[in-house]
């Protein structure tokens, strides 16, 4: 779906270094002339001017890093295990907004703030398809948004401390409307089991219009929530 979401494109320039068996190389563009509709943050006019860096470094013979910076919106450090037959991600780091720290745990780790985010929107596309593995083995997520917008509707000044548990994330989420702790299931259509200490019943999210291409249609997920103070 994220194919789908591009349209243009962009002059890039590009460095390899080979000695011996070693290649490194280092990718470099502004992006300008490549458009994307994907939502916020990776949003982009054409004519709009976005530093991109890519850099894959050799490590030895069954290990390689990459390394990824998008502006001042993203950079990511990945270290992958390339000795089978395809390369897979082994350990990484992802921040919104600043540099991450060297991976040094399993999985990919997510980390920053964001000014909004549209979870609705960003679910359709990530999880287009059941029968698809997942973009990246993400382990945990660190993040704070401004303005977050959850089964239609907007959450303010959204903290969120989860964990991947095997097909399941278990978080610890406050905002100006709720304080509490989720578990949430992506699988058959999603499920929602929530405990809320307190919960402000948030407003609707502000409309977004026509359904952007790429994503497809959600239906609400099986919901088990309890609040102690409404």
């Amino acid at each position: 779906p994220f194919a789908q979401r591009l349209k243009g494109g962009a002059d890039w320039t590009a460095s390899v270094a080979v000695r011996k068996k070693a290649v490194n190389l280092v990718l470099v563009s502004n992006l300008v002339g490549l458009g994307s509709d994907l939502p916020y943050p990776f949003g982009k006019a054409a004519s709009d001017n976005l530093p991109l860096k890519f850099e894959r470094r050799f490590i030895d013979a069954g290990h390689d890093a990459l390394h990824f910076d998008l502006g001042k919106l993203l950079a990511a450090q990945l270290l992958r295990d390339t000795a089978g037959e395809e390369a897979k991600i082994a350990k990484g780091n992802i921040s919104f907004g600043g540099a991450p720290a060297t991976p040094t745990q399993a999985g990919v780790w997510v980390e920053g703030e964001l000014e909004k985010l549209d979870a609705d929107l960003w679910r359709s596309l990530l999880f287009a398809s059941e029968d698809e593995p997942p973009l990246l083995p993400l382990s945990g997520i660190q993040l704070r948004v401004k303005a977050l917008d959850f089964l239609g509707r907007r959450l303010n000044n959204f903290k969120m401390n989860a964990l991947a548990q095997q097909d399941a994330w278990q978080a610890t989420v406050g905002s100006d409307e709720l304080q509490g702790e989720l578990n949430w299931r992506e699988r058959e259509g999603g499920r929602l089991v929530a405990r809320i200490g307190k919960l402000v019943y948030p407003e609707a999210a502000p409309p977004r219009g026509v359904q952007p291409a790429g994503g497809h249609d959600l239906a609400l997920p099986a919901l088990d929530i309890v609040i102690d103070d409404m």
